[in-house]
């Protein structure tokens, strides 16, 4: 039982840390940019984020703050919504 939990885990933290959808709103962004604004359509916190991508911390708040600029937005709802709508769109 233990050994098969072990492997689902495996299994949905692959699914998670797979490449990001493409499409032409992410094609803004840079390869970095777009991981993180996944992550933070998946719901993830800046820490959470950070930890997943090997960041530190203030990096993932660089990014994002970028992505705001680029997306023209000024929340991580608006961030989600944008990268939810366009990836449900592929």
């Amino acid at each position: 039982m233990t050994r098969r939990i072990n492997t689902l885990r495996a299994e949905t933290e692959r699914a998670d840390s797979a490449t990001p959808p493409q499409s032409p709103l992410l094609d803004g962004l840079t390869p970095r940019e777009r991981e993180v604004a996944v992550q933070v359509s998946r719901g993830r916190t800046n820490r959470q984020i950070a930890r997943e991508l090997g960041l530190s911390h203030k990096t993932v708040e660089t990014h994002l703050s970028r992505i705001f600029n680029k997306f023209e937005v000024s929340s991580r709802a608006a961030v989600a919504a944008r990268v939810g709508h366009d990836a449900s769109s592929d």
